[in-house]
């Protein structure tokens, strides 16, 4: 589908990668403790870990919208499960400290791939519009030569 096609610059979707490699990073740095620990939490790491992957190779295959849409969803649930982890807990696993360093460049790599995510898709929006505006004006009559 020519409309779900979605070209942002390569700076939005390098960066869009690199953050994703950080989310990844931390999720597989920490998905093999919280696993032998609690398996769901572990599996939920693991989860986080593929989905990185699978929005980074949607990011670099074609740059589609479902990949900025798939990857902001991803953040936002990691960003809730980290605000639960700390708040009111989880089941079976015990409320954790908010200072985790790695936790914390988590949270900021999946607010800053919301933000890079919102940007590159108002962009595509406002470019759909100013299109559709461009092909709804009424060609200028034609002249004869005669």
């Amino acid at each position: 589908m020519q409309h779900s096609r979605l070209v942002p610059s390569t700076f939005a979707t390098v960066a869009g990668i690199g953050l994703l490699c950080v989310i990844g990073a931390v999720h597989l740095l920490y998905a093999p403790g919280y696993y032998m620990f609690v398996a769901y939490v572990g599996a939920l790491f693991y989860a986080t870990v593929a989905g990185a992957v699978v929005v980074a190779i949607g990011l670099v295959s074609a740059a589609r919208l479902w990949s900025w849409v798939l990857g902001m969803l991803l953040a936002t649930a990691a960003m809730a499960g980290y605000a639960v982890s700390r708040t009111i807990g989880l089941p079976m696993f015990p409320v954790l400290p908010w200072q985790d360093p790695f936790g914390l460049a988590a949270l900021v790599a999946e607010a800053a791939f919301i933000a890079l995510g919102l940007i590159v898709l108002l962009r595509h929006a406002h470019q759909s519009v100013q299109v559709k505006a461009t092909l709804s004006q009424p060609s200028p009559p034609a002249v004869s030569m005669s």
